[in-house]
């Protein structure tokens, strides 16, 4: 379970992102409209998806019965090996309990094919 304390602010993850977006989007889309559509979308992992426990409930309802509590399905804020963090949570693609993963929804800073190793074992370890 993460606490709130233990949560980034939303600016640090929208800065990441954005540095992480392709070349061409930051040369045709104004910052200030990149930064709003991040701040949407990102909002939602950090403060819905990590923090509200009526939308854990309703996601552990909808998930595989897997008998996990409601909290384990938050996003969480996990530190990799390299050193970079993630905000991270288990999915299951169609709702199929035969085809888990864990999608990372953000992170402190952009990440590279460098980070496999490091996101493969900070997946691993919580979920």
């Amino acid at each position: 379970m993460t606490s709130e304390s233990e949560l980034p602010p939303l600016d640090l993850l929208v800065t990441a992102a954005d540095a992480s977006l392709h070349p061409w989007v930051r040369a045709h889309v104004a910052e200030p409209v990149r930064r709003r559509a991040l701040e949407e979308e990102l909002g939602f992992w950090l403060n819905t998806a990590a923090r509200d426990m009526d939308y854990a409930t309703t996601y552990a309802e909808a998930a595989p019965q897997s008998g996990e509590p409601a909290e384990a399905y938050w996003d969480r804020w996990l530190p990799l090996s390299d050193g970079a963090h993630i905000l991270a949570g288990p999915r299951y693609l169609g709702r199929d309990p035969n085809l888990p993963f864990v999608g990372v929804s953000a992170s402190d800073r952009p990440l590279t094919p460098n980070n496999r190793d490091a996101l493969v074992a900070a997946a691993r370890t919580p979920f």
